[in-house]
């Protein structure tokens, strides 16, 4: 699928990861910081993309 980040899937349901993270939808996703700090969740398009920028912008403040 041309994926270039972790994706993992453990077949859904009520055990499991997606259980223990509160995954009530596919696809869910987690952003994270470079503390690995969860700092957003199921973000799409447009807003995904500045969170994702916005992330980056304070990983180069971190250098």
């Amino acid at each position: 699928m041309g994926v270039t980040w972790k994706s993992i899937f453990t077949g859904g349901g009520s055990e499991g990861a997606a259980a223990d993270w509160g995954v009530e939808y596919y696809p869910t996703s987690y952003l994270l910081d470079a503390n690995g700090v969860i700092r957003y969740t199921d973000l799409r398009g447009e807003e995904l993309e500045a969170k994702v920028a916005e992330l980056m912008a304070e990983l180069e403040t971190v250098k």
